[in-house]
């Protein structure tokens, strides 16, 4: 069922583009921590 696979497709694609959010939201989180306590 073509619905089927793009529904498939589509939360795959998803879930890739969160995977990049969290490895870019973390590694935000992690210089501005490094930035907080420096300036602490």
């Amino acid at each position: 069922m073509p619905a089927l696979e793009f529904l498939v497709d589509l939360f795959g694609n998803l879930s890739d583009l969160f995977d990049a959010l969290n490895f870019f939201t973390g590694s935000a989180d992690a210089a501005g921590d490094a930035f907080g306590s420096s300036q602490a």
